[in-house]
């Protein structure tokens, strides 16, 4: 099977890896938290965990949704829920856009853009009043993509998601999770499969 090249940027070009946790799968859903984490293709350079005050949760606000935290970890939910130092929404925008402009301007990563990035950019436009996201949709990468190529041509990806410890939908354990999946699976097909 052919291996697909990936990439032919330096080794050392800054990437960006966001995931976040909401309270609806709707495109203008409200944002609980935000998992930032900054990359390059060897080292996790950057983490940061953003979760967002009850009285910023605006936007859309599903009862199904609030359901399944119920059934979520403890610490997942105390992370969104309960963090003892919330931030404001215009605190989190002013925080996304300087990890923007550090580390998404070739490749911003998510576990599925359409949905991190759609909610993201809905949730950016309600709190900073501006449409000017600071990620370019051209930057936009999809991590699912990239792992399913990896794993057709032979890469066991679950050793790199193990490799972080902490609870699954705390957003900055989830995007330092997949931003390690992305670093596995990029080395691998720029190396080729053996």
């Amino acid at each position: 099977m052919g291996i697909v090249a990936v990439t032919n940027e330096d080794s050392e070009m800054k990437r960006g890896m966001i995931d976040i946790e909401t309270l609806s799968s709707h495109p203008d859903a409200a944002v609980l938290s935000i998992g930032l984490v900054g990359f390059d293709e060897d080292d996790i350079v950057y983490k940061s965990g953003i979760a967002i005050g009850v009285a910023d949760w605006h936007g859309h606000i599903d009862p199904r949704t609030i359901q399944w935290w119920m059934q979520q970890s403890k610490e997942a939910q105390d992370y969104s829920f309960n963090h003892t130092s919330p931030w404001t929404a215009k605190d989190a925008a002013t925080q996304l856009a300087g990890f923007a402009d550090e580390y998404c301007q070739k490749e911003c990563w998510a576990n599925g853009p359409q949905f991190d990035l759609v909610v993201l950019r809905k949730w950016w436009n309600r709190t900073t009043g501006n449409d000017k996201f600071p990620i370019h949709y051209r930057n936009y990468r999809d991590c699912k993509t990239l792992w399913k190529i990896a794993e057709a041509n032979g890469l066991d990806l679950q050793p790199h998601f193990h490799s972080v410890k902490g609870a699954a939908h705390d957003p900055m354990v989830d995007a330092e999770r997949q931003a390690k999946a992305v670093q596995a699976a990029i080395k691998y097909l720029k190396l080729g499969a053996t």
